[in-house]
C-alpha cells in the first residue's frame, strides 16, 4: 500500500504543478540571437517568474537576418508577440509604420518608474519624435583599444582621454612593425557606423546633418577625414581592404583598433596581449564616441497591453535590471554603483577600475556620445556610401570626385524615400 500512496501523492503533485502552470498568465517575448541567447532567456524567464508567479514568460529567438521582416509579418498579420526587441537600426522605420506603442502613459503610471533616473541617452535611443517606443536596452559606446604590450615596446603610454586624431596619427605610424605583419591601427573609416564614427570625429554629424536636410559627404571636413585615412595606409600603418594584418586584432595584428567598450569582456579570454581601452580621439568636430541602443518594445495591436506591460514594467524594477545586468551582461540603466560593479565583473579584476572611469566618468559623466539616430532608409545609404568608399580605399577614385557621385545618389534616396 505503500507504493500506491507515493504514486498518489505524485500523481496529486503533478496534477497541482500543471494546474499551477495552466493558471499562470503567458506573456510571449521574440527576439534574435542564435541558440546561446535560449540559455540566457530560460534564466531571465526563471528570474522574471519568481518575482512575477502569476505570469509565465515564453520566449522565441530568431536569426538576425529573417529578424526584421519576421517581426513585422507577425504585427501585419494580427499575430504580434506581446513583447519584442526592437533594433537600433528599425527603430524609426517601424516607428513611422506605426507598429509600435507610444509607452510614455504606462510609464508614467508605473510605480517602478517614480525617481528612476535613467540615463538620459538611454532615453533618447528608445525615443522617437516624443514617443517613448521602447525600454531601452543593451546601450553601447565605441571606444579605442590599444595593445599595451606593443605601448611599450615602442615606448609610448597609454593615452590621456583628451588625445587628438594627431596623437593618434603617431601611434599608428610608431607602432607599425611591417616585419612582423602588424598594422598600428584597423582601418578604421572603412565603411558604415565605423566610418561614420570617424566622421562625427571630424565634422560633428557624420554623412548627414542631424536633421538630414543636408549631405556633408563632399564637404571639407569629412574630405579632410578620408585623406587623414589614405595617409595612414600610404606610410603603411593601416591596411587597404584586403591586406589584413598577420594575424587578427585579438592575437596582435593591429595595435589600435575600434570596438564596442562592452567587449572589455572579452578581452580577458580572447586577447593575447595586455590591453587598455581609452575614447576615440579628438578632432575638428566635437570629439564624441559613436554610440546606439536597442529596446524592449511592445507592438501596436497587442493582445493584451497591460500583460506586455507587466514584463517591460518589471524590467525598469531592480530585480529586473540585476536580471539583465547579472544573467543577460547588458549595461545598467541607471548609475548604480551595485549594477555597474556587477556588470564589470565579467572584466579581468586589473581592468576594471579603468572601463568603469572609461564608461561612467568620461563617456557617460561628460556625456562624450553621438547617439546614432538611424532613419528609414540608413541601409540604402549605407550601401551607396560602402560603394565609392571602397573605391577611394583602393585607389581607383579620389575622394572629391567618389564622394561627389556618392553625395549625388543619396540626395536622390533622400528625395525619394524621405529623410
Amino acid at each position: 500500500m505503500k507504493w500506491m500512496k507515493q504514486v498518489l501523492f505524485a500523481s496529486v503533485f503533478a496534477v497541482g504543478l500543471a494546474a499551477s502552470a495552466w493558471a499562470q498568465t503567458p506573456i510571449r517575448l521574440v527576439t534574435y540571437g542564435t541558440d546561446a541567447a535560449l540559455a540566457r532567456l530560460e534564466r531571465i524567464a526563471q528570474a522574471f517568474e519568481r518575482d512575477r508567479p502569476g505570469y509565465r514568460l515564453e520566449y522565441e529567438v530568431i536569426a538576425l537576418a529573417e529578424y526584421p521582416q519576421k517581426v513585422s509579418v507577425m504585427v501585419a498579420a494580427g499575430s504580434p508577440p506581446d513583447v519584442f526587441q526592437t533594433i537600433a537600426q528599425w527603430k524609426v522605420r517601424w516607428a513611422e509604420q506605426g507598429i509600435l506603442t507610444d509607452l510614455a502613459p504606462y510609464w508614467e503610471r508605473s510605480p517602478a518608474t517614480k525617481g528612476l533616473e535613467i540615463f538620459p541617452f538611454m532615453l533618447d535611443a528608445a525615443t522617437h519624435k516624443g514617443m517613448l517606443v521602447g525600454v531601452p536596452f543593451d546601450y553601447s559606446s565605441m571606444a579605442i583599444t590599444l595593445n599595451a604590450d606593443a605601448l611599450n615596446e615602442a615606448g609610448l603610454a597609454v593615452p590621456g582621454p583628451d588625445w587628438t586624431v594627431a596623437e593618434y596619427r603617431e601611434y599608428a605610424i610608431r607602432l607599425t612593425r611591417p616585419q612582423q605583419g602588424v598594422y598600428g591601427t584597423t582601418l578604421g573609416a572603412n565603411n558604415g557606423i565605423s566610418n561614420w564614427a570617424w566622421a562625427v570625429n571630424f565634422n560633428g554629424n557624420g554623412w548627414l546633418t542631424g536633421d538630414r536636410e543636408e549631405v556633408l559627404l563632399e564637404h571639407d571636413a569629412y574630405l579632410d577625414m578620408l585623406e587623414y585615412w589614405l595617409d595612414l595606409i600610404a606610410l603603411g600603418a593601416a591596411p587597404r581592404p584586403g591586406q589584413p594584418a598577420s594575424r587578427d586584432q585579438w592575437n596582435g595584428g593591429y595595435a589600435m583598433w575600434g570596438g564596442w567598450v562592452h567587449w572589455g569582456e572579452r578581452m580577458g579570454t580572447m586577447a593575447t596581449y595586455d590591453w587598455a581601452m581609452v575614447p576615440y580621439p579628438k578632432g575638428p568636430g566635437d570629439g564624441l564616441n559613436f554610440a546606439q541602443g536597442h529596446m524592449w518594445s511592445m507592438p501596436v495591436n497587442a493582445r493584451d497591453p497591460e500583460r506586455s506591460w507587466v514584463f517591460l514594467e518589471w524590467l525598469l524594477s531592480p530585480e529586473g535590471q540585476r536580471a539583465i545586468v547579472e544573467i543577460d551582461a547588458r549595461q545598467p540603466l541607471v548609475n548604480d554603483p551595485g549594477l555597474w560593479a556587477s556588470f564589470f565583473e565579467t572584466v579581468q579584476p586589473d581592468k576594471r577600475g579603468m572601463m568603469t572611469e572609461l564608461v561612467l566618468d568620461i563617456l557617460y559623466g561628460q556625456n562624450r556620445l553621438h547617439t546614432m539616430q538611424y532613419w528609414e532608409t540608413w541601409p540604402d545609404v549605407e550601401r551607396v556610401v560602402n560603394q565609392h568608399l571602397a573605391t577611394v580605399w583602393n585607389g581607383s577614385a579620389p575622394p572629391a570626385s567618389a564622394m561627389a557621385n556618392a553625395a549625388a545618389q543619396v540626395r536622390a534616396i533622400l528625395a525619394e524615400f524621405g529623410r
